[in-house]
């Protein structure tokens, strides 16, 4: 199995599981996280997204929107190394020196929020350099992430 240095390996939850964990969310927080002036993504705890804004699928347009459900972020924003491994983002050997990674897969701190770290992207994305931080949410099925992510390209 493909595993990486952020405590988690391989495995992905099912699609219809997504499918369902993205209905639920985004009944309850859709319209509140679209209203969000920046761009927003929710992971679950196999790091894939089960929702994101309207400014996230704007701006970060590596996957196609029909896909965006239940990618990682590394392959949502364009990352090279997000193929490097069977599992994709978070998983290759070089993952533990990403920003991007770090800022969303470490483990949920007692504080439940993590520092935001500065991140680049890759892909068609329309920004180059962000900040990206996670504050935790807990929800019906476990913790979820909840990521902002601020342009810094031409700060």
């Amino acid at each position: 199995m493909d595993t990486g240095d952020f405590g988690f390996g391989g495995p992905r939850l099912p699609s219809f599981c997504l499918q369902t964990n993205h209905v639920e969310f985004a009944r309850t927080h859709g319209e509140l996280l679209n209203s969000v002036a920046l761009p927003v993504a929710v992971l679950n705890g196999y790091w894939q997204i089960v929702f994101a804004n309207r400014d996230f699928l704007r701006v970060f347009r590596s996957v196609p929107q029909e896909d965006i459900l239940g990618s990682r972020v590394g392959e949502a924003l364009g990352c090279s190394n997000a193929s490097m491994s069977l599992s994709g983002c978070g998983t290759s050997p070089a993952c533990r020196e990403c920003d991007l990674a770090i800022a969303l897969y470490v483990p949920c701190p007692d504080g439940r929020e993590l520092p935001a770290r500065k991140v680049r992207t890759g892909g068609d994305s329309l920004v180059e350099l962000a900040e990206v931080a996670c504050r935790f949410l807990d929800f019906d099925d476990g913790t979820l992430r909840i990521c902002t992510f601020v342009d810094l390209t031409l700060r």
